[in-house]
């Protein structure tokens, strides 16, 4: 196909798109999947709000913009029949909205234990504030991304967590993309963030799925997402080592580039 250069920039922020749905009551966690219809739970703010972009800039024509943040796609659930890319496509369509000329890709972060704030319910029109926060930060931070030199990637195979699992990291326009099929609790990709000295894009549910990846801490309390890990070959402590096997392979492309 037709190849072009392109000057590759990256910036992340704080985005605040999404609660933690696993609500502590005392007795364990109750996972809470709406918050105006489960008025008596109280959930907080996710553990990693991060939104990361790498934008892919000609100097002329069309531009590419890889957005990340950690949030299901589920603002839309309950009865609704409606074909959607749900917050992602709004989202998608503010960017493009916002930066003329510009194709935007979405990339899920880590969503083990995160909703958006509007979720599982049936109005299209909810779609609409969710996808212009994501976007238009998404689009602020394309603006003020900053260029970076050289491109690296390294790709790691390995048997954890009762299955395979296909990585893959870049170093590109100075950030790293991680790539890796799971659904990674937050507290653990905030903990890989720290980390990481660059903007991290990270991409979960890629290259495969293998379901839920809750942090140690998270095994006691259960719930759900912890009884669907178990039931998949998972144990406490897996979800950290998957975390220092990606930044060793962050830190591996990040001294190459």
């Amino acid at each position: 196909g037709l190849r072009v250069p392109v000057e590759a920039a990256s910036a992340c922020a704080p985005c605040g798109l999404a609660y933690s749905r696993r609500v502590a009551d005392g007795q364990g966690v109750r996972l809470c999947w709406n918050p105006e219809e489960q008025a008596d739970l109280h959930p907080g703010p996710a553990e990693d709000p991060a939104l990361a972009v790498l934008h892919l800039r000609r100097a002329t024509g069309r531009s590419a913009l890889l957005f990340s943040l950690g949030a299901h796609p589920v603002c839309l659930g309950k009865i609704s029949r409606v074909v959607s890319a749900d917050w992602p496509g709004a989202a998608r369509n503010a960017i493009e909205r916002h930066l003329p000329g510009c194709f935007a890709v979405f990339g899920l972060g880590a969503c083990g234990d995160t909703h958006p704030w509007i979720a599982t319910q049936d109005d299209p029109a909810a779609l609409v504030p969710l996808g212009e926060a994501a976007g238009g930060l998404a689009a602020a931070l394309a603006y003020a991304a900053r260029p970076g030199d050289g491109l690296r990637c390294a790709q790691r195979t390995l048997h954890l967590g009762g299955g395979e699992l296909d990585l893959a990291a870049w170093a590109v326009g100075g950030a790293i993309v991680l790539a890796a099929p799971v659904e990674l609790f937050q507290s653990l990709s905030a903990e890989l963030r720290r980390q990481i000295d660059r903007p991290v894009v990270l991409l979960s549910n890629a290259n495969g799925w293998t379901g839920y990846w809750p942090a140690q801490a998270d095994f006691a309390a259960g719930g759900y997402e912890v009884d669907a890990a178990t039931a998949a070959g998972r144990r406490p402590g897996d979800g950290e080592a998957l975390v220092a096997i990606l930044v060793e392979l962050a830190r591996e492309v990040a001294a190459a580039a």
